[in-house]
């Protein structure tokens, strides 16, 4: 239902521009205030040498013009302001695009755009102080904004300047801002990917020039001509009017569709809808040339990785298995590491990043295309040796990284190849020490110079080495290889035929098909001995218990001597994670594990003249096989591995010696 111009009650020019004038005037008592207060900032609260108390609690809380603070809890506290500001400014653009269709500013609006006009002027002298009150800022657009749209709501039931049209409108680009500087902090608890960012940013900036000018168009068009502003035209009209009428407008403007059922009978509704058009043109072209510009950053490596939201762990590979894209090896990593088989579900597939300083090859594209990898698996092109590129693999949220060699060397290589990873390891310890790792050798001798550069020795694992101790297993236990390399890889298909011919091939693929889990037993096992719970355990859901952690090892088939206490960390196999789960106790077995393992003694690693990286960087490419300089000689232990004899109570010490 349209309605005259004769019913739109108290809006007209007049009241508009004496609001106008009444933020012009306070922007002009701003900038007089500003001059004095700059002073006084600059004499007390900075002091000449930059250590003033109010200039240090600003930079540490709220950061500066240019730079923002630091601080996991301080960059969340600024973000949820900034959010704040944008929610009530949204908020504001919404009760104007009520007001134009009630005409009347109703009580409870009204005080409700009051309160929040409080914190949008909280938020101006935020950001004034950010800028240490200096002048300029008066004229940024966003204070202007913050006046011209604070002042008219607080003087919106005034006499004199009483009326439901006012600018409050323009708070909209305050939204789109907001939202830029919370990306800006890298405040993110979606999980967003950078061009989802993007996306959203330019989805935001297109409703704030969209808002902009429909509600500009809106007033324009409503309150008429502006004397001596007028434009001489045959009379007809542009039709029934409103925010909505206008929004479609704009929208048929700036996509140059131009349906020609509405147009501008005003002067400035004319101009307005000209710069619609080419501001319209340049924001579709420069927007659109971003997102393909990020997106083609993501395709060759050089984007940033956001970990998802629902899955479980993050995980990253480096090395120069990643580095040569050493196709065999990768695959059957990353076939154990997600595959929904291993896994249970697509939620518990980790999210993985390849982070490698080679081009990406064909058969690499390929696989990080399949089905399995296409959600799971990011490539990024960098280098681990340098921190920027550590952080945009979020390597602070990782709950483990890896680092293969590439097992294609020749065998004159493998020294340099182990050596080159082993400078990636100390590298991300040094940068980053908290964060778990793994670090694959080829030769079992090059884990003395792993564990001078820190890597501890229960991290650090020797392909070869790890093969032959194997074998040898298969004498002190025989079968123990087969069950151990078949709980370590993805049971293959079925041949129907040799099912047919051997009847065994089935149960024994149906038992390879159960995978090692660790856990806390809840109280329905504690107190029991470990043969009485692995029995109990089988009776539930056909679990099989077939090792415990003792004294800070790990143990198989430790007997009846061996009591289950809550503390007690237990490996079993079973079908899936929710077998696992309904023996489980609430507590993660990790963090426990982690505190009760034992570690060998490792003398501790002095260094004399600087940091490890800067003495690796002046040796020559002979030098990491000999001693380092300031790096203190130490003696390498044994490793102890417990196994059990399976008609045996007594457990039986198998020692690993590098």
């Amino acid at each position: 239902m349209s309605e005259t111009l004769e019913d739109i009650g108290d809006a007209d020019w007049e009241i508009c521009g004496k609001q106008l004038r009444a933020g012009v005037m306070v922007q002009a008592a701003l900038l007089v205030v500003a001059f004095p207060t700059s002073w006084l900032y600059a004499r007390f609260g900075k002091t000449t040498s930059g250590r003033g108390a109010l200039h240090l609690m600003k930079n540490k809380y709220l950061g500066d013009a240019i730079s923002f603070p630091e601080g996991a809890s301080i960059v969340a506290a600024n973000a949820l302001f900034k959010l704040g500001n944008a929610l009530f400014s949204a908020f504001t653009v919404y009760l104007w695009v009520h007001k134009t269709y009630e005409r009347k500013v109703e009580n409870n609006f009204a005080v409700a755009e009051n309160v929040m006009c409080v914190y949008f002027m909280l938020n101006f002298l935020i950001c004034f102080l950010k800028h240490e009150f200096k002048p300029p800022y008066i004229f940024n657009v966003e204070a202007l904004i913050e006046v011209l749209s604070v002042v008219p709501l607080l003087l919106q039931d005034v006499d004199g300047y009483r009326t439901w049209l006012s600018w409050s409108f323009i708070r909209v680009h305050c939204v789109y801002k907001e939202l830029v500087h919370i990306s800006t902090l890298g405040y993110n608890p979606l999980h967003l990917s950078d061009i989802s960012i993007q996306m959203y940013l330019s989805l935001f900036k297109f409703l704030d020039m969209l808002v902009l000018m429909s509600g500009a168009m809106l007033i324009f068009e409503v309150l008429g001509p502006i004397e001596k502003l007028e434009d001489k035209f045959f009379d007809c009209d542009m039709g029934e009017v409103s925010f909505l009428a206008m929004v479609y407008f704009i929208v048929t403007t700036i996509s140059t569709v131009g349906y020609g059922d509405l147009s501008p009978k005003t002067l400035l509704g004319r101009f307005l809808a000209i710069g619609s058009i080419m501001y319209g043109v340049v924001f579709f072209s420069v927007e659109t040339g971003v997102i393909l510009k990020l997106q083609k950053m993501e395709e060759s490596g050089m984007g940033r990785f956001t970990p998802s939201k629902g899955k479980c762990a993050h995980a990253i590979v480096f090395g120069g298995a990643v580095d040569t894209c050493s196709i065999n090896l990768l695959k059957a990593f990353l076939d154990e590491l997600c595959n929904p088989a291993t896994t249970g579900s697509d939620k518990l597939t980790p999210d993985v990043v390849l982070m490698g300083c080679g081009d990406v090859t064909p058969d690499m594209r390929e696989m990080l295309k399949t089905p399995m990898f296409k959600k799971a698996v990011t490539y990024l092109h960098g280098s681990p040796l340098k921190e920027e590129d550590l952080e945009r693999c979020a390597i602070t949220k990782c709950d483990m990284y890896f680092i293969l060699p590439n097992m294609n060397v020749a065998n004159n290589h493998m020294d340099k190849e182990d050596e080159n990873n082993i400078i990636i390891a100390a590298a991300i310890i040094k940068a980053f020490p908290t964060v778990p790792m793994r670090l694959m050798l080829l030769r079992p001798q090059n884990r003395k110079l792993a564990l001078k550069f820190n890597v501890k020795r229960s991290f650090c694992y020797s392909l070869n080495e790890f093969k032959a101790n194997l074998i040898a297993q298969s004498f002190r236990c025989p079968g123990m290889p087969t069950v151990l390399l078949s709980l370590a890889r993805l049971p293959a298909p079925l041949d129907e035929n040799l099912i047919a011919a051997e009847p065994w091939v089935e149960e024994f693929n149906n038992g390879c098909e159960n995978q090692l889990y660790g856990t806390l037993l809840d109280d329905r096992f504690v107190g029991l001995d470990f043969c009485s719970a692995a029995a109990l355990a089988y009776k539930t859901n056909g679990s099989l218990l077939i090792a415990c952690q003792c004294g800070g090892r790990v143990v198989t088939n430790p007997g009846s001597k061996v009591k289950i206490v809550k503390e007690t960390v237990v490996f079993l196999l079973s079908r899936s994670r929710l077998h696992v789960q309904a023996l489980s106790a609430d507590a993660s077995w990790r963090s426990v594990f982690r505190k009760n393992r034992f570690e060998p003694v490792q003398q501790k690693v002095v260094r004399k003249h600087g940091d490890i990286m800067n003495q690796v960087r002046h040796h020559n490419d002979n030098s990491l096989s000999g001693p380092l300089h300031g790096v203190e000689k130490e003696e390498i232990g044994s490793l102890d591995v417990v196994y059990s004899n399976p008609g045996s109570d007594v457990a039986t010490p198998v020692h690993f010696t590098p």
